[in-house]
């Protein structure tokens, strides 16, 4: 053999060697033993316990991941939000259930999102403040009409506002206002009131992101055609070609209960209303 050549059965032995030493150990149970059955009923419970503990810890995790005390104070940065949750109509009503809803589809997108969420929380690149509204909620007819049918049909309310004065004795000022809720009448087949719109679709183009700035609405008729209302800034422009371009991109918005009751959950009132609502406990 030449200097330097590797010897070929030094090779072999040093491949079997490393063979021997990563030999998988051989386990025997032989049942016919004593000491074997009660070793293996123990190795048995032992996993039992295991998996029984490991699925319990999973469920309690999701469970409280699925908690409003966790979208409020444990994940996302949201405590001016979760304390008017926790202050308002739908407080006996979990997050989850409005942010997510049911299905696995949205509960799968959820989770994807609340990665993103927990990054810039990690991160501290998160919106200030909680940039409104969100985009990419779920379709409130799968979320608000689940409680709030809208084939129920509601009579006038009347509504009594109580404001304090500015003088010295804080004179109370009472106003009354009658709400015409209305909704479909099942009997009559109509729509009318506040809610009128629930047998007539409408939909809008905003021309900012906060839906704020409305360029386009448009209004279903009973026969099917498109009653259209233009801003006083598009006037001059094609119009159509305005309304088609919008629709090819996707941002034509069919109005829901979102966009009228936008802060359902997480109202803040202004600051007039919270001095007033202290000097009636007063």
């Amino acid at each position: 053999m030449r200097p330097g050549q590797n010897n070929p059965r030094s090779n072999r032995g040093n491949v079997q060697k490393k063979r021997a030493k990563f030999r998988w150990i051989k386990i025997t149970i032989d049942l016919n033993r004593p000491d074997h059955r009660r070793k293996l009923l123990l190795v048995l419970a032992s996993l039992s316990v295991a998996s029984f503990a490991v699925v319990l810890s999973a469920y309690q995790g999701y469970v409280y991941s699925e908690s409003s005390a966790f979208c409020g104070t444990t994940c996302h940065t949201m405590d001016p939000q979760y304390n008017r949750y926790q202050h308002s109509s739908h407080a006996n009503v979990e997050c989850v259930d409005c942010h997510v809803g049911s299905g696995f589809e949205y509960y799968v997108k959820s989770k994807v999102e609340g990665l993103r969420q927990l990054y810039t929380l990690a991160t501290n690149t998160y919106s200030r403040p909680i940039k409104s509204p969100v985009h990419n909620l779920r379709p409130a007819r799968e979320i608000c009409e689940a409680c709030h049918t809208p084939t129920t049909f509601q009579d006038n309310i009347i509504k009594t506002i109580t404001h304090y004065d500015n003088d010295q004795a804080s004179t109370p000022v009472v106003s009354t206002l009658i709400l015409k809720m209305g909704g479909w009448h099942a009997a009559t087949g109509i729509s009318r009131g506040i809610h009128w719109h629930i047998t007539n679709p409408v939909y809008y183009l905003a021309a900012d992101d906060q839906r704020q700035i409305i360029l386009w609405v448009g209004v279903e008729q009973s026969d099917g055609c498109l009653r259209e209302y233009f801003a006083r800034d598009v006037i001059l422009r094609n119009k159509t070609a305005l309304v088609e371009e919008a629709r090819h991109k996707g941002e034509i918005r069919e109005m829901d209960c979102i966009d009228c009751h936008n802060r359902t959950a997480h109202e803040i009132p202004p600051p007039e209303r919270l001095v007033d609502e202290a000097s009636a406990l007063a």
